[in-house]
């Protein structure tokens, strides 16, 4: 199963926009850097096609394996893991936005935008 996760994870690499190509139905994670010292976190904004793809939730960290590394350090960043599930062949664009949560009315500092397209047969 770690083999299967890891083929279906995608990291977001720095700027503002990454193409995805997703080749089987299912779920896939997604991964982008985020520092939650800072009281920053990624949300998603928009998803233009949830018949494409569904959003279903981010990835809590595994608390066994935490407990065998080190503490993280303060304000050092870490992974934020997204969790989509591809149905259908077809083309979304999501918005995933970098803010703190508790801020009503404060535009997020960073966006990132996927264009993700799901192909294959299923």
């Amino acid at each position: 199963m770690a083999d299967e996760k890891e083929k279906n994870t995608f990291t977001l690499k720095e700027g503002n926009e990454t193409h995805i190509t997703v080749d089987s139905m299912g779920p896939f994670y997604i991964e982008i850097e985020s520092n939650p010292s800072t009281g920053y976190s990624w949300s998603l904004q928009k998803n233009t096609d949830e018949t494409v793809v569904k959003f279903k939730g981010i990835k809590e960290p595994d608390r066994e394996e935490e407990e065998k590394d080190e503490p993280p350090m303060m304000g050092a960043p870490s992974y934020e893991t997204f969790i989509f599930d591809a149905l259908k062949p077809g083309k979304t664009e999501v918005l995933l936005k970098y803010h703190r949560p508790w801020e009503k009315g404060v535009p997020p500092i960073k966006t990132h935008k996927m264009v993700i397209e799901v192909r294959g047969k299923w």
